[in-house]
């Protein structure tokens, strides 16, 4: 089984990506809100009116940091034909929906340095329906810097890797001091376009986030190295040869603000780290050591791929799966499970 993935490619201001994306993934977008709509009580215990006023009380922190993403968002509403405000909604997604109560959220990221290759993978995990709005966006922004991402076509783009030889790869973190500011998905996206490693671990500690996460963040020629935030703090994990991380913090700076209890997270955590440093020992090919542990299942259903689970709405599915060799700047990447669909190859040159 194969789900196909578009790939949508634009240029231009911040307004006309956002219009220019809409206007190419208009069905994905409007599919994916009338989901939000339906199902936001299951999934947030509130009316979509009440998540509306919510990410509407964030819209000031984003204009006042982020103008320019506030400005893609617009354009992405212009361009689909869906008010902004609602748009606005799934790109809080995780201050609406993760804030109330921590799951697993079951998102897996990890990345390989030897032999002179540095390959990222990463399994996105975030609701079953998002798998037939799943695109593959190629950006040029107004500086010129080239970002590949996959993503839901709904959202700004979070994690991806750009023609500067960047990779940015984060998960959800569940802290105890998180506060109205600026919301996770304008952070990330400012990432993105990150020239250098300074830029990048200034910008994932921007002053006023809303909350915390992990950034896994990979350059060619062998760096990697992860940034654990709250809404206050940080801490940074320096790599040698791997590095993996999921859902939960581990820097012993941070743990105390932990607030997240789940067995799974840590589960998966463990079950990678075994997984790649086995591998290594082996000696087994980078990209297909991390193409084989993001198909991995063991301790399903919170398994590296994650398949759904009926009923459950803290239940999050594999949705997309990406691997990066950023020496070759090459991309393999798929909509739904890697178990269940072939990668797609895709180049910057």
């Amino acid at each position: 089984m194969s789900v196909p993935l578009p790939i949508v490619q634009v240029k231009g201001t911040y307004r006309e990506i956002g219009r220019q994306i809409g206007e190419a993934a208009r069905a994905q977008i409007r599919r994916s809100l009338a989901y939000y709509e339906t199902n936001i009580e299951w999934l947030a215990a509130m009316s979509f009116a009440e998540a509306e006023r919510a990410s509407l009380a964030l819209l000031p922190f984003a204009e006042h940091d982020l103008p320019q993403y506030v400005e893609e968002l617009q354009g992405l509403a212009e361009g689909s034909g869906v008010p902004f405000a609602k748009l606005l909604v799934l790109n809080c997604g995780e201050e609406i929906l993760c804030s109330p109560r921590p799951g697993d959220g079951h998102c897996t990221c990890m990345a390989v340095a030897v032999a002179g290759r540095t390959v990222v993978g990463h399994n996105e995990d975030w609701v079953e329906d998002d798998i037939e709005n799943m695109v593959l966006l190629d950006l040029t922004v107004p500086d010129g810097t080239r970002i590949l991402a996959l993503t839901g076509a709904a959202y700004l783009p979070m994690c991806g890797v750009n023609s500067h030889g960047l990779a940015f790869y984060g998960n959800t973190l569940y802290a105890r001091d998180e506060h109205d500011g600026v919301p996770n998905g304008f952070k990330h996206r400012w990432l993105l376009e990150s020239a250098t490693r300074e830029e990048a671990d200034a910008r994932a500690r921007l002053r006023g986030r809303a909350r915390g996460s992990n950034h896994l963040n990979a350059q060619a020629g062998g760096h990697i190295w992860n940034v654990e935030v709250s809404a206050e703090r940080a801490a940074v994990i320096e790599a040698d040869e791997w590095l993996v991380h999921t859902n939960h913090y581990t820097c012993a700076e941070l743990l105390d603000v932990e607030r997240s209890d789940s067995a799974g997270t840590r589960l998966r955590l463990a079950r990678a780290q075994a997984l790649v440093a086995a591998g290594l020992e082996r000696g087994d090919d980078p990209f297909a050591l991390v193409c084989g542990v993001l198909r991995d299942h063991a301790n399903a259903p919170t398994s590296i791929c994650s398949h759904p689970v009926a009923d459950d709405p803290e239940d999050s599915p594999t949705t997309g799966s990406i691997v990066i060799e950023l020496e070759e700047r090459r991309l393999h990447v798929c909509a739904g499970r890697p178990c269940e669909n072939a990668y797609q190859t895709v180049s910057f040159d």
